[in-house]
């Protein structure tokens, strides 16, 4: 019998062993393949390192990266990033956990089952009424057609990273598509890093077929980013006039 998972737009064929979104079969590596699939069949629970290497890696001597660089191409391959983890989430210091929705089906027949990710993990998170209350209502605005762009300022440790878990998790909960993408101190990052963090995830997304459609460059966001920053934010920008029939909504100049 042939089983099929579907999650995230994706869907993982187990008698192919490929992974395909749409009709298009996104490139893996075996083991990166064989570390989704386990995780898949796995995921009422977190799965340790010490099994994913036991399971894959059988008898071999392999170095420790080589399950982190495994992950982090699976992260790319459906979307994920380490800030934004939707499909994989790491338990740290214990593992790995596949987390997304997802529909099964045998032979190409129905689904057999349709199974929700697990609830997110939340602890009691109190004092900061007054920001929430305005991060609830922008975020109502933005469900309704309205955007808002809202700042969370202030001191080290004050909570700031967690009040923004809370309004994403929120989000998620109403149907919101949450991006997220993080900031780097120091040098090396690539200019406009988390933005093409957001928008890689974007890319990766079903809603986002009409706007990598114009965006071109073989349906990759961020290729060849430091050049064409300025014509992709305009087409984004062009796509979203044509789509909401509204005034131009993002305008970029001199950017470097």
């Amino acid at each position: 019998m042939s089983i099929t998972y579907t999650f995230a737009g994706l869907t993982l064929d187990e008698a192919l062993y490929e992974l395909r979104r749409g009709a298009a079969a996104v490139k893996l590596e075996p083991k990166v393949f064989d570390v989704l699939r386990h995780l898949v069949r796995h995921r009422e629970r977190v799965v340790s390192k010490d099994e994913l290497l036991a399971e894959l890696w059988p008898g071999e001597h392999v170095s420790e990266s080589v399950l982190p660089r495994c992950i982090t191409a699976l992260r790319k391959a459906v979307g994920d990033t380490a800030s934004g983890q939707h499909v994989i989430q790491t338990v740290h210091g214990r593992g790995y956990r596949f987390i997304a929705a997802l529909e099964i089906a045998a032979d190409g027949e129905v689904a057999l089952a349709r199974e929700e990710g697990p609830a997110e993990p939340r602890g009691a998170f109190v004092g900061r009424e007054d920001a929430m209350a305005k991060l609830r209502a922008a975020l109502a605005d933005a469900l309704g057609g309205v955007g808002r762009l809202v700042l969370l300022v202030g001191e080290p440790g004050i909570g700031k990273t967690r009040t923004a878990e809370e309004i994403a998790s929120d989000g998620r909960r109403a149907g919101a598509l949450v991006l997220a993408g993080r900031c780097y101190e120091g040098d090396g990052a690539p200019a406009f890093w988390p933005w093409l963090q957001i928008l890689r995830a974007a890319g990766s997304a079903p809603e986002a077929g009409p706007v990598l459609a114009r965006l071109g460059g073989g349906g990759d966001p961020a290729l060849a980013w430091e050049e064409r920053i300025e014509a992709t934010l305009d087409a984004l920008a062009d796509h979203l006039e044509a789509a909401l029939d509204v005034p131009r909504l993002l305008e970029i100049a001199h950017a470097r």
